[in-house]
């Protein structure tokens, strides 16, 4: 799957996004721009409850 054209996706948030697929898919759906931006927020992110509130909030927020 190449949402980012190879830039790497941190471990923590990609196993949240496997944990929820309808926020995958969501994610999925954004433009590759936004992706690109999740993607750094989600690098700022150190726990694993804050990182599956991040990813859930895919899901709740769908104004890309």
């Amino acid at each position: 799957m190449d949402l980012l054209s190879n830039q790497e996706i941190p471990i923590g948030f990609s196993m949240a996004l496997a944990k929820d697929t309808t926020a995958m898919n969501a994610f999925s759906s954004m433009p590759k721009e936004k992706r690109t931006q999740v993607v750094e927020q989600s690098r700022n992110i150190h726990s694993k409850e804050e990182m599956e509130q991040f990813v859930n909030s895919f899901t709740q927020n769908r104004t890309y």
